[in-house]
């Protein structure tokens, strides 16, 4: 069991797809390891919040000075979403980043990647017009082959100077893995429910979101 009593996400195939304005494009398979990467205190934060969550965060990586950040993070039927800012600092957010779970793929809408990449675009500096094609094509090419993986899509804005990005990346990727794991942790509770009035259903996410 994972802390705070959440479903352990250690095993799962877990892929963290990135962007920045300018079209810069990482991609890495993500072993999450909850207790190493110090999600603890920003998924309890989390965990208090039914559907949404506005908050401060704290940033901090070894040998980088520390960052303030504020985040609003949604449950929405099929992901969960996430915008960050530099907390105090002007301008709209610094990064974005959607969190799309294996066992939410059934519910996932047809049109997703068109209405996020539409979606980052209107919150100016996230997405250029010449990225906005290929980024899509990415995104639902990915959710087309890689069906059973929990996919992770982050963008950060191109105006973000060397040292912030890389505080910011690794923070984002904390802030991915609390969301996943307070997603699973609903849906868990929610299937619970159900089974408890159909004892013989059986909840999508039982096998994905498995429990350490």
């Amino acid at each position: 069991m994972a802390p705070n009593g959440n479903p352990s996400l250690i095993d799962l195939n877990i892929h963290i797809h990135g962007w920045d304005a300018g079209g810069w494009f990482s991609h890495q398979p993500a072993s999450v390891d909850p207790s190493e990467r110090g999600i603890a205190r920003l998924l309890a934060k989390l965990n208090r919040e039914p559907g949404m969550f506005h908050g401060r965060f704290a940033c901090r990586i070894p040998g980088i000075p520390g960052m303030a950040l504020r985040t609003t993070v949604r449950d929405l039927a099929d992901c969960g979403l996430a915008l960050v800012n530099e907390d105090g600092a002007p301008g709209g957010p610094i990064g974005a980043l959607v969190v799309v779970p294996a066992h939410r793929r059934a519910h996932l809408r047809d049109e997703f990647a068109f209405g996020l990449v539409a979606y980052l675009s209107f919150l100016g500096g996230l997405v250029q017009p010449d990225t906005e094609l290929a980024i899509h094509d990415y995104i639902e090419e990915t959710l087309r082959t890689q069906p059973d993986c929990t996919h992770i899509f982050a963008v950060e804005a191109a105006r973000v100077p060397m040292d912030v990005s890389m505080a910011l990346s690794s923070c984002v990727e904390r802030l991915s893995v609390a969301i996943l794991y307070w997603l699973c942790a609903k849906d868990a509770e929610a299937g619970a429910m159900e089974e408890k009035d159909a004892p013989s259903a059986t909840f999508a996410g039982d096998g994905l979101c498995a429990r350490a």
